[in-house]
């Protein structure tokens, strides 16, 4: 409760840090937030049983040594949210990738940012 302002921020650590290349140079990855009310159970999901895609939330372009934070975003109290990270259309496979694995305290990789509403 009053923590209903979220964003999805991305944070790719400094080149050479724990792994050779966790991003490519010059990538794109859009996200999608998804239909979803529950939930997603990970046990069932294929891309046959995966959400509908509602709205895209923005892009990232994942760069290293930087974070990066899409736009606010509604999250009410009680309420689910999942989101689909997609090469943009006509992008291909080998120029749209992150790899990023947190083993630390720092937060590095997805994450979802609150913040105070009231």
């Amino acid at each position: 409760y009053g923590m209903e302002n979220c964003s999805l921020a991305l944070r790719i650590p400094e080149y050479g840090s724990d792994a050779v290349e966790i991003a490519r140079v010059g990538s794109m990855v859009d996200v999608w937030s998804l239909a979803v009310h529950s939930k997603v159970d990970l046990q069932t999901l294929s891309y046959r049983t995966l959400p509908r895609r509602v709205d895209k939330v923005g892009s990232f372009t994942p760069r290293y040594n930087t974070a990066e934070q899409l736009p606010s975003l509604a999250c009410e109290s009680g309420t689910y949210h999942a989101f689909l990270l997609a090469c943009p259309q006509g992008a291909r496979k080998e120029d749209c990738w992150v790899d990023v694995t947190s083993i630390k305290e720092k937060p590095i990789g997805l994450y979802l940012v609150q913040r105070q509403t009231i």
